[in-house]
């Protein structure tokens, strides 16, 4: 036999081994994706605290980033490792307690900014939403509280009135 009539058996024999039906037994059938069922913060059940923000948001969705000696931004380190490093002051206020829409952390999940690589759900924003209007707990809150008690006075950085442009830095 010649080589080419080799190579033409050889290619009819893989074609039609590819046009064989598979038995059923050898179908497999991956686990549906539970995700959202799973989540208490989509599900609108998680407890309103730093502890539920972390495990549903900032774990898995920021923290590859934001932890450790490593977090970025490096000229002002973000750190969601702990509620006390996430609540470092710094030089442009990660948070103002109580008032989400001044808030870098709101207002870069809210644009689409934050994060990077990936994107939030809409229950995971309305969540830090939520959790900067009621003063950003460490715990969950029996009440929402009316005021919350800021260590900065200065809270103009996120005013469209002030002189400082966030987009500076």
């Amino acid at each position: 036999m010649n080589n080419g009539l080799l190579v033409l058996i050889f290619i009819s024999i893989l074609s039609l081994s590819g046009c064989l039906e598979r038995s059923a037994t050898e179908l497999k059938f991956s686990k549906p994706d539970n995700t959202f069922r799973e989540n208490q913060m989509i599900r609108g059940e998680a407890p309103l605290n730093y502890a539920s923000l972390k495990k549903y948001v900032l774990k898995p969705k920021c923290m590859s980033c934001h932890s450790g000696t490593d977090a970025k931004p490096k000229n002002d380190p973000i750190d969601f490792s702990s509620y006390e490093t996430a609540m470092v002051d710094r030089f442009v206020p990660l948070l103002l307690k109580g008032k989400p829409e001044k808030s870098r952390l709101f207002k870069s999940v809210d644009s689409g900014e934050m994060p990077e690589e990936g994107t939030l759900h809409p229950a995971e924003i309305e969540f830090i939403k939520q959790w900067i209007k009621a003063c950003a707990p460490k715990e969950t809150p029996d009440t929402m509280p009316d005021e919350c008690e800021n260590d900065d006075d200065d809270d103009d950085w996120g005013n469209e009135d002030s002189d400082f442009d966030s987009d500076e830095f």
